[in-house]
């Protein structure tokens, strides 16, 4: 059976919580409050054991040792990238797990609902771990050619443009009019680089009207460059009169400060998408 140590101090959970879960950005406070929901749980080797709840209520941050997660059959290694928030919690994932060590683990403990009351609490944690999952997004590194055709006319047009490249804020009219209004237009002419490699990310485009060339994702164009905080990567020019709404990365973020749900939905769609493309790549 594992077992608790509960002499790990607070600085260490504070320490394991910067370096493991790439918080290394986080206030005290939002930090110190993750650290003060763990517990300390030591697994010995060659242990193999069912989710100790089911459903799900908990999940486990990997110290040291090695830890293994089961899933669908599929053995999913901790790797020092792709230790953050339980992507499968993130995701809403429901399959069952199985937790499996060589050489034993020391993991963090963390409940569920607790982390769900942060989450709400602290936008910096939910922003520490979009930022994570934006850079993990997954990429073809294929640019795309985008059109669109005379969105501008009418507020339902535009309306309708913004929720296609967010589509996971379809469901949240409030946030998607707020968008909307404090966007701005941006014009640009053929042949014109609307950004170069190395560009700072500082906004998003969502296509009104025209075309570009060198998106790298579908969707709002730049988004994953803005959410993960990262230059521009890829060269972005229009190939023929373009109109764009203008999203300035405050006004970005500070709509998924104000709507939590549309910010906790962010999170599911980007673990999820982590999921798919690990499970894709041949075992």
């Amino acid at each position: 059976m594992p077992r608790e140590d509960l002499l790990l101090t607070d600085i260490e959970r504070r320490v394991a919580l910067r370096e493991i879960v790439g918080f290394a950005e986080l206030g005290e406070e939002a930090l110190a409050s993750v650290a003060s929901l763990s517990r300390r749980v030591q697994y010995s080797p060659s242990k193999s054991l069912a989710w100790p709840e089911e459903p799900r209520t908990s999940m486990r941050l990997l110290l040291s040792g090695d830890m293994h997660v089961v899933r669908k059959g599929r053995v999913w290694p901790y790797r020092r990238e792709h230790r953050l928030l339980d992507p499968f919690w993130l995701a809403r994932d429901t399959e069952p797990l199985e937790i499996r060590t060589d050489g034993g683990a020391d993991v963090l403990e963390f409940p569920f609902d607790a982390l769900e009351e942060l989450l709400e609490e602290h936008f910096s944690i939910v922003l520490a771990t979009a930022r994570k999952l934006a850079l993990l997004w997954p990429s073809s590194g294929e640019l795309m050619h985008l059109h669109a055709t005379g969105r501008n006319a009418t507020l339902r047009g535009r309306l309708g443009a913004v929720a296609e490249a967010l589509p996971v804020a379809r469901g949240y009219v409030d946030a998607l009019l707020r968008i909307e209004e404090e966007a701005s237009e941006a014009r640009f002419a053929t042949g014109e680089t609307i950004w170069r490699p190395g560009d700072p990310a500082d906004h998003l485009l969502v296509l009104l009207d025209g075309s570009v060339r060198g998106a790298g994702e579908r969707g709002a164009i730049g988004w994953r460059d803005v959410l993960a905080k990262q230059p521009r990567a890829a060269k972005l020019e229009a190939t023929r009169p373009t109109l764009a709404l203008r999203v300035s990365e405050e006004s970005f973020l500070d709509v998924l400060e104000d709507y939590h749900a549309l910010a906790r939905d962010l999170l599911a769609m980007l673990a999820e998408a982590l999921i798919g493309e690990l499970e894709a790549k041949p075992r």
